[in-house]
C-alpha cells in the first residue's frame, strides 16, 4: 500500500515540478522516497525536515508537497497522528492540486478511523463527498464511522449506500445490514436481507433458522415452517432436536405426510430413537398409514418391550380382522386387558376352548367379568 502511495506522490511531484516546484524540493521527495523503500526511515524523514526548514513560508506550493511526502513517512512508521498533522498542515497552504487536495482529505478520514477519532473521520468525508461523487470506498468508511460510533440508523443508511454503489454482492456488507435491521427491529427488512443471503451465498443452517425465527416473530407460520423445510431438503439439518421440531411443525400445519417422511429419514442414538418412534407412529396412525404404524411400533416394542405397545399392534391387527396376528402379539400382555383381546382374537378364529378358558378366569375379575360372560355366552350360542 505505502509504495502505491509513494509512487504515485512520485509521479505527482514530477507533473507539478514543472508548474513551480523546487527541482530542489523534488529531489528530495524523490531521496525520502528512495529511502522508505529501502526502509532506511530516519534517513527519509531527516531530509524532509532539512527541507522543509530551508524552504521560505512563501513558497507555499513546495512546502504542500514536502508535508504531505512527511505523511507518508509516518503513516509508514505507525504514527497516524502525526500523519494526520502532517496532511492538515499540506491542506493549510491551499496550494496542492484540486485532485491531490481531495485524496488527501480522504487520506486523513481513513487515518482518523486509524486512532478511533470517528468524528474526525466524519468531518473529513463530508468535506471529501463536497468536492468529489460518493464511491462505494467512501461510503463504506462513513458506515465504519456510525457503526463505531453506535448510531445504527445512521450506519444502516450508509449501509444501504454502500451496497448500491458495488454491482456484487457482499456478503460482510449484507451481514452488518441484518445486525443493524434486527438491532432496529426492522424484522421484514431483516427477513428480506436473510432472504438475499441465503440465495446469494452458501451459509450455514443458523441463517436459515432466523430467518424462520423472524417470519413466525412476524406471524407467518407458513413461511416460517418452508425456511426451515428448505433448509433440511438441502441437508443443512441434521441434529435431533431439529429434525423433530420440523415434524412437529408439519404436523401442526396439516403437512402429516411429509411430517413422517422427516422422521423416518432421521437415525439416532437409542434414547431419542424411541421418542421419534413414537412420535412417528402416532402420526402414521392419524394419517391412516396402518401398515407403516404396525411396523413403527414393532420397532418399539424391540426397544421397550412394554406389553402397552403389544396391545395397540394387537388391536390394530384386530381392527383389520387379522386374528392371528392380533393372538401373537396380545399373548405378550399378561395383564387384564391383553387377556381380553386375547380371548377375542382366539374366539374370533374359533379357538374356543382356548378361548374359554381365558374368559372363565377373567370372569373372576370384577373389572372385566361382563364383558368376560358376554364372550362365553356368544361361545356357548356358537357351538350349539
Amino acid at each position: 500500500m505505502i509504495r502505491l502511495l509513494l509512487s504515485t506522490f512520485l509521479l505527482f511531484s514530477s507533473v507539478h515540478a514543472a508548474k513551480g516546484m523546487s527541482q530542489t524540493t523534488y529531489k528530495t521527495i524523490e531521496k525520502s522516497t528512495i529511502f522508505m523503500e529501502q526502509k532506511a526511515y530516519a534517513k527519509a524523514k531527516e531530509v524532509l525536515d532539512i527541507q522543509i526548514a530551508k524552504t521560505s513560508s512563501s513558497h507555499e506550493y513546495d512546502l504542500a508537497f514536502l508535508h504531505n511526502a512527511l505523511a507518508y513517512y509516518f503513516i509508514e512508521t505507525n504514527n497516524y497522528k502525526e500523519a494526520i498533522k502532517s496532511y492538515q498542515k499540506a491542506l493549510s497552504y491551499n496550494a496542492l492540486p484540486e485532485s491531490m487536495a481531495t485524496n488527501t482529505l480522504y487520506m486523513i478520514a481513513q487515518l482518523s478511523v486509524q486512532i478511533e477519532n470517528y468524528k474526525q473521520s466524519l468531518r473529513y468525508l463530508e468535506d471529501y463527498h463536497s468536492e468529489n461523487n460518493i464511491t462505494h470506498a467512501s461510503a463504506k468508511l462513513m458506515m465504519v464511522n456510525y457503526l463505531s460510533l453506535e448510531e445504527p440508523k445512521n450506519a444502516l443508511l450508509w449501509v444501504d449506500k454502500t451496497i448500491s454503489l458495488e454491482k456484487k454482492v457482499d456478503l460482510s456488507l449484507l451481514q452488518n445490514r441484518l445486525a443493524l435491521e434486527l438491532q432496529l427491529e426492522l424484522n421484514a427488512r431483516a427477513a428480506e436481507t436473510l432472504q438475499t443471503i441465503i440465495t446469494e451465498f452458501k451459509v450455514d443452517k443458523s441463517y436459515f433458522k432466523q430467518l424462520s425465527y423472524l417470519y413466525q416473530k412476524m406471524g407467518d407460520e407458513k413461511k416460517s415452517v418452508a425456511i426451515l423445510e428448505s433448509a433440511y431438503q438441502i441437508g443443512l439439518l441434521n441434529e435431533y432436536d431439529e429434525l423433530m421440531l420440523l415434524a412437529q411443525l408439519l404436523h401442526y400445519q396439516g403437512a402429516s405426510i411429509k411430517a413422517i417422511k422427516v422422521l423416518q429419514s432421521m437415525k439416532h442414538e437409542q434414547i431419542k430413537e424411541l421418542e421419534r418412534l413414537e412420535y412417528l407412529s402416532r402420526l402414521q396412525l392419524l394419517a391412516q398409514e396402518t401398515q407403516g404404524a404396525i411396523k413403527t411400533l414393532q420397532e418399539i416394542y424391540k426397544l421397550t418391550n412394554q406389553p402397552k405397545t403389544a396391545l395397540l399392534i394387537a388391536q390394530i391387527y384386530a381392527e383389520r380382522t387379522n386374528w392371528a396376528e392380533c393372538e401373537t402379539h396380545a399373548k405378550k400382555v399378561k395383564n387384564e386387558e391383553g387377556q381380553l383381546m386375547l380371548g377375542i382374537c382366539l374366539s374370533e378364529q374359533k379357538k374356543y376352548p382356548q378361548a374359554i378358558n381365558v374368559f372363565t378366569k377373567l370372569s373372576q375379575n370384577e373389572k372385566y367379568k361382563n364383558q368376560a360372560k358376554m364372550w362365553l355366552d356368544s361361545i356357548t350360542h356358537s357351538t350349539h
